[in-house]
Parts: structure tokens; sequence; C-alpha cells
């Protein structure tokens, strides 16, 4: 959702750097960018110049051990003219997460584009792609654990994205909200039978 071309314009325009995710609602740029990896990684990386980082292997845990590889490259050639409506873009990248468990090995590769010059080198991008994911995991886990997200049924028309949009609204305000030394659960159930306490919640919107 959040690789769009006006994003990374309104990004480069507050003098900062981004790192956005191919998906399939950019399907030809995709499509792209995988090629010219597979490519590449098939012909060992030989050209263009580009930058690699493999991130040492995480402890294991309950028998399973998680490795990391980052490729990055200016954007090539043959691929500048797809890319340049994006404001500032300057690499492609891939990562390569491999799962051991047991025996089994399994393997995915996820493409990215970026503004970083290629001289910054995969390791930074490699920090950028982990940063994310922590805080997209530490999102999902609080509005499953505080809003119960994955219980719920509402599945019609829009409802599903306009309950979404609500509960990550709610769960910054909670989080804003520092009067009170509870937890997100703790603020909702205080607002629920509490209403200065909720319009102290929803006054934090407005600051």
């Amino acid at each position: 959702m959040g690789c769009q071309k006006a994003i990374a314009q309104e990004i480069i325009k507050s003098q900062a750097d981004y790192v956005l995710g191919l998906k399939t609602n950019h399907r030809h740029l995709c499509l792209g960018v995988a090629s010219w990896f597979e490519k590449s990684l098939a012909d060992g990386c030989a050209k263009p110049p580009h930058s690699h980082y493999l991130e040492p292997a995480g402890p294991s845990r309950h028998g399973r051990v998680e490795q990391r590889e980052h490729w990055v490259t200016a954007v090539p050639s043959h691929l500048k003219r797809a890319t340049k409506a994006w404001a500032g873009l300057q690499t492609i990248a891939m990562v390569r997460r491999q799962r051991q468990i047991g025996g089994k090995i399994s393997s995915e590769d996820s493409y990215y584009i970026s503004s970083l010059p290629l001289s910054t080198g995969a390791e930074v991008l490699a920090k950028a792609v982990r940063s994310h994911w922590a805080v997209e995991n530490e999102l999902h886990w609080s509005l499953d654990v505080s809003f119960k997200e994955d219980d719920c049924q509402v599945r019609k028309d829009n409802a599903p994205a306009n309950f979404a949009c609500i509960r990550r609204i709610t769960l910054t305000q909670l989080k804003q909200e520092t009067t009170k030394k509870l937890g997100i659960q703790g603020k909702r159930r205080r607002a629920g039978w509490d209403q200065g306490y909720l319009e102290t919640v929803l006054k934090m919107g407005c600051i």
C-alpha cells in the first residue's frame, strides 16, 4: 500500500529517503526488477556494480533458523523508463530470506526500489527493511491483542477497510495519551467508563 509515486514524492520533498517494497500493484516494474536480479544472480552479479550484504543468521527459535541476503544495484538502463516517474529513485534491491526448520529449507525473494544511492550499501538497506518489518509486526500484535482484529467477522463491502482504519486511529490516540500508566487494553476500558478520560484521548489528535 505504501509503494506509491505520491508517497515517494512527499518523502523526497521532506529531504528524506525511502525504501519501498514492490508488490503486484506495480506488476510490470516488479517483474522487471525480479527478472533482472534472476539473470544477474545467475551470472554471479558480475555487472553492473552492486552491493551485497549477508545478514548473520539469528539464534535458533523453536528449531527455526533464519538468514537474509541483500543485494542493491543502481537502476539498470533498460528499467530507467519504467522508474522515471518515481521521485529520487536511484537503486533497486532484492532480499532473499531463507528459513530452516529441522531438515526443511524454504526461500522467499522480495524486491524493493529506493532513493538511497548505491554507495550507501546493502547493509543500510537491510536495516531499513528490518525496521519496517519490526513496525509492522508490532502494529499487528497490538491490533490483534488489544482489538482482537484477527477475530473480526466483518467481511462485507468496504466495512473491513473502514474498521481497520478506525482501529489504527484509535491505537494511535491511545498510544499518544500518557497521563495514565496503563496498557492499551486498560486505556480502552478506562475510556469506556470515564467520559473525561475519553475526551482526553480524543483530544490527542488535535494537539
